[in-house]
């Protein structure tokens, strides 16, 4: 009745010719850019599903399994760096029964990865935690066209690394309103 509806997708991608922007040029003594030969593999699959037993309520999930590799120096397959193996989230949405409020909340998850630590050469190699990431929304319509908001991401805080040694945002608020012009 299309209260529960599930996609599955399979993939494969060949990336050619992707930037290597550490590669040291011995000439100049600095670390530059280059296209990488050869090319690198992405094979994996997302399942996404979303329940909906009523107009009120809504709930959802996503999952991504995904196999990277790129060539090291020596020509080897390696993992590749900063793509994790496992990630995802969880989401739900409450409506009031008026439709004049609503509740969204998210948790985004990302799995935990490798990057490399230019601290020595060659690079070392790190790995960077798996991390969960929760957003709230609430919105109260005020009437047919004006509706006020408040957002919230990474609520609790969480101190994270997509990327070895950069900083995150941590926890941001946003509030404001919606005013929609015609019907």
């Amino acid at each position: 009745a299309g209260k529960l509806q599930t996609e599955l997708t399979v993939f494969h991608q060949d990336l050619r010719d992707e930037i290597d922007g550490f590669f040291f040029d011995g000439g100049s003594g600095m670390f530059t850019a280059v296209n990488r030969s050869g090319k690198s593999r992405r094979n994996g699959l997302e399942l996404a599903s979303t329940w909906t037993p009523n107009r009120r309520f809504a709930a959802g999930l996503s999952y991504t399994l995904l196999s990277s590799t790129q060539k090291d120096g020596t020509g080897t397959a390696i993992r590749e760096y900063r793509t994790p193996r496992h990630s995802g989230g969880v989401w739900a949405n409450l409506n009031s029964a008026d439709d004049r409020l609503r509740l969204t909340v998210t948790a985004d998850y990302g799995g935990s990865r490798t990057d490399q630590h230019f601290v020595a050469f060659p690079a070392l190699i790190e790995k960077l935690n798996h991390y969960w990431l929760v957003g709230i929304t609430a919105e109260a319509r005020l009437s047919d066209n004006l509706s006020v908001f408040l957002r919230g991401t990474n609520a609790f805080d969480e101190d994270y690394e997509e990327v070895f040694a950069y900083n995150t945002p941590g926890s941001q608020f946003y509030g404001g309103f919606r005013v929609q012009f015609g019907d």
